[in-house]
């Protein structure tokens, strides 16, 4: 913490990736005028025409809850699995599908009603968030979750806390669903199971969104700004 406390103060510009994150360097030291936010923008890839989105979620989406990142306590699968236990009682076939490896993944694999695949290539990650009806993300700190802009960018309605940098991305009750506690995330993902009509509606918002307020042009003409920014900044200050 330390050093991370004397980095930032020696930069001539810190570039932070949401509002959130740029609180958090305002809070270690770092001059307002020294901060500037360029939020990541929706990987190229993930960009589908609309037609061939919609005909990938009407033909293969499946009774499936999504989560993806690294099997680490900050993402807390573990609870992600508890919250789709809940949420799919009674319900046949709807259980958790978690991509993405770590230190915690033989612990998770022991979990029943679940299914956690590892490290898995872009393709196969893809193919993932073409057949998931809902999108988790359990973690409580993110300075900007880009797996969420993923999910929103494929029309899949995320679920997440009501912290950290998620309501920056996620509309409450309009691309997705936001809570306070683990009981009502998984009334949340409860609510989205149960109700096809809600799912596509918050699912063609939240892409409507990534791809209009997260384009990947913005990021990058912010980061060349930011860039030049930084240099005219050193220049003034050493002549």
């Amino acid at each position: 913490a330390a050093l991370e406390r004397w980095a930032l103060r020696q930069a001539d510009l810190v570039v932070a990736d949401s509002a959130f994150a740029a609180s958090q360097a305002l809070a270690l030291g770092v001059e307002h005028g020294r901060v500037r936010v360029v939020r990541c923008g929706v990987p190229p890839s993930t960009v589908l025409p609309p037609k061939v989105l919609e005909g990938f979620k009407m033909k293969f989406e499946r009774p499936r809850v999504l989560s993806i990142g690294p099997l680490i306590p900050r993402k807390d699968p573990l609870a992600a699995a508890r919250i789709v236990r809940h949420a799919a009682t009674g319900l046949a076939g709807w259980h958790l599908r978690w991509v993405g490896g770590g230190p915690l993944l033989r612990r998770c694999r022991r979990l029943g009603g679940a299914v956690f695949l590892g490290r898995v290539g872009d393709i196969e990650k893809s193919w993932e968030l073409s057949r998931a009806a809902v999108y988790l993300t359990p973690s409580r700190l993110e300075g900007f979750p880009l797996a969420v802009l993923e999910a929103m960018a494929w029309g899949v309605p995320v679920v997440a806390y009501r912290a950290a940098s998620f309501p920056e991305l996620v509309h409450d009750g309009e691309t997705g669903l936001l809570g306070e506690t683990e009981e009502e995330l998984a009334g949340h993902v409860r609510r989205l199971i149960l109700d096809a009509p809600l799912r596509r509606k918050l699912g063609e918002a939240a892409r409507a969104r990534a791809l209009t307020e997260f384009p990947w042009s913005r990021t990058v003409e912010g980061t060349r700004e930011a860039y030049a920014e930084a240099v005219a900044t050193y220049r003034s200050e050493h002549p």
